[in-house]
């Protein structure tokens, strides 16, 4: 153990000691030998104290155990023979002579969600096996480092090995590791790198946010592709396909546009797929984004009770707002029905009155569509 300052500027205070130590044995002549001694003592103590708070003095114990987590992207992006190399390299680190006695290790595998497939022992693990469930058609980096973050030990050294590609696809993997640094969590990244030479993807769907009712949009999907091929591009519109054509592809980005007239108000969500006989991973076969069309003002109003929103239904339509009211059991079970409607008032409804997935769908529909 030993003592540390936060603010090691404030020890310069000290040097302020002998010069109180003079001016004090003069202004207590009158007190005595050992009453003045003990004045002085107790004015250098206050001295030191002040000194050592400014200061931030912090008695610190240096521990020699470490815990590590070993947060291992299992992902679709990550080819099957990336992800056993990453698994025999934790193996093989769990039994080198690098490890201390006292050394914990754990495992967490990761893709759409995250899973400690190992908890932290100090034990040495030949082999790696991983049997947690996790989702591998995204990457959430984020969820990795909550749960490792999650699992570590109070005491010792702490530390994440993350081993993944780093292509994020949900989260914010930013802002955990600042938060896990904040705690004293180091992290190291230990990068994938592959080649995919026969890969087709589509990188981005672009269409307009908001449209007035009867506009043309652009739609324009990007599509890369690592070699020259052929394939077929198809747009649909809320699950229905609204073109289909064949496209040639060269190596780099393609870039494929579509016009397109919304004459309805409410969400449409556009989806482009492109599929190719030679290409190595369907799962970035597709992108996806959505125009919200804005008509006449429209307020839906769900009532608790028999009558509970006619006085506000009749209020709104004085002020030339289109209303719709109805009982809670009579609520749109999809968020594009809602989406016709610029606000959804609850009048008197409990929450008891409405199913789960009825609750969870008005959230979304605030949250992601941005309805009132």
């Amino acid at each position: 153990m030993h003592i540390r300052f936060a603010y090691p500027a404030y020890l310069l205070l000290l040097a302020a000691v002998p010069v109180l130590f003079w001016m004090a044995r003069r202004s207590i002549a009158g007190l005595g030998k050992v009453r003045g001694r003990l004045a002085i003592a107790a004015r250098m103590l206050l001295v030191l104290a002040i000194a050592a708070a400014l200061a931030r003095a912090q008695f610190v114990r240096i521990r020699e155990d470490m815990a590590v987590a070993f947060v291992v992207d299992k992902s679709l992006s990550i080819p099957k023979e990336i992800q056993e190399q990453a698994l025999d390299q934790v193996a093989r680190w769990q039994t080198s002579d690098d490890r201390q006695a006292k050394d914990r290790v754990a495992l967490v595998t990761f893709g759409e969600n995250a899973a400690i497939d190992q908890p932290f022992t100090i034990e040495d693990v030949d082999t790696v096996s991983t049997y947690a469930l996790v989702e591998p058609s995204h990457t959430d980096i984020a969820a990795a480092i909550r749960a490792a973050v999650a699992a570590m030990p109070e005491s010792g050294r702490k530390r994440i090995v993350l081993i993944s590609d780093g292509n994020e696809t949900t989260g914010a993997a930013a802002s955990e590791v600042a938060s896990a640094k904040s705690t004293g969590v180091r992290i190291d990244c230990l990068p994938v790198r592959y080649d995919y030479h026969t890969e087709v993807m589509v990188e981005k769907l672009m269409a307009p946010a908001e449209v007035a009712p009867g506009k043309t949009i652009n739609l324009r999907a990007l599509v890369r592709a690592y070699n020259r091929t052929s394939g077929t591009l198809r747009i649909s519109a809320n699950g229905v396909v609204i073109a289909s054509e064949k496209v040639d592809l060269k190596p780099g980005v393609n870039a494929f546009a579509l016009e397109r007239v919304l004459s309805e108000s409410g969400v449409y969500d556009f989806e482009a797929t492109i599929e190719c006989d030679e290409d190595t991973m369907y799962q970035n076969n597709s992108a996806s984004a959505f125009s919200v069309v804005r008509g006449p003002k429209n307020v839906l109003i769900v009532e608790g009770g028999q009558g509970e929103g006619r006085i506000l239904a009749e209020a709104l339509e004085r002020e030339k707002v289109s209303i719709e009211l109805i009982g809670a059991s009579m609520l749109p079970p999809a968020v594009n029905i809602l989406s016709r409607y610029d606000t959804v008032i609850l009048a008197n409804v409990a929450a008891f009155d409405l199913p789960e997935e009825q609750i969870r769908l008005l959230e979304m529909a605030v949250k992601e569509y941005g309805i009132g």
